[in-house]
């Protein structure tokens, strides 16, 4: 019984050390084929929003030709809201991609947004942007957590937190060093 045992708990150190293994370096094993590329972490606040206000941030891919797979992004749901809608930009606007939540709990949480690896690929721009928006929510209904003092340190607005009141439309106003807290899979 003891051999048996100790055989048991032999195998269970090998599965787990198989596991870490996998998990360096940003690599997950998943079905998703998803690979950590773009991560700001930081937060000590945010910026509310919903209805016409939209939030953004601009990020730099390490590398081009990529779609994005899934997105997580640093929440706090204030009182009752509508769907969460998270858009991929390039660096005109254009749409590359979207995923929406539906409801989500009260209070903190990291939001995942799949993108399932269909979108058009990030190739040809400087940067791209991640659009944040709760348009059937009252303003306020949301924030969008992260930290002043540029904590994604990228050249010029390439990595820089945005705000819009106009539904996304027209000017965005920078945010200056406040960047959210987001983390970027790109599929393999």
């Amino acid at each position: 019984m003891k051999k048996k045992s100790k055989i048991i708990g032999f195998l269970s150190v090998l599965i787990i050390a198989a596991i870490a293994v996998f998990s360096l370096n940003g690599w997950t094993v998943q079905a998703d084929n998803c690979r950590l590329d773009q991560s700001q972490l930081q937060q000590n606040g945010g910026i509310a929003f919903g209805n016409n206000f939209v939030l953004g941030q601009t990020f730099v891919p390490s590398v081009q030709n990529r779609r994005v797979c899934k997105v997580k992004v640093s929440i706090r749901k204030n009182m009752a809201a509508g769907d969460l809608k998270l858009t991929v930009l390039d660096s005109r606007f254009g749409e590359l991609d979207s995923a929406t939540i539906g409801a989500i709990p009260l209070g903190n949480s990291v939001q995942v947004f799949a993108f399932g690896c269909n979108g058009t690929p990030l190739d040809g721009h400087q940067f791209y942007g991640l659009k944040l928006e709760s348009p059937a929510s009252a303003v306020g209904a949301y924030t969008w957590k992260g930290a002043p003092n540029n904590p994604y340190v990228k050249p010029a607005n390439q990595g820089k937190g945005w705000r819009n009141v106009n539904s996304g439309v027209g000017i965005w106003t920078d945010l200056g060093g406040l960047d959210y807290a987001f983390q970027i899979y790109l599929c393999d």
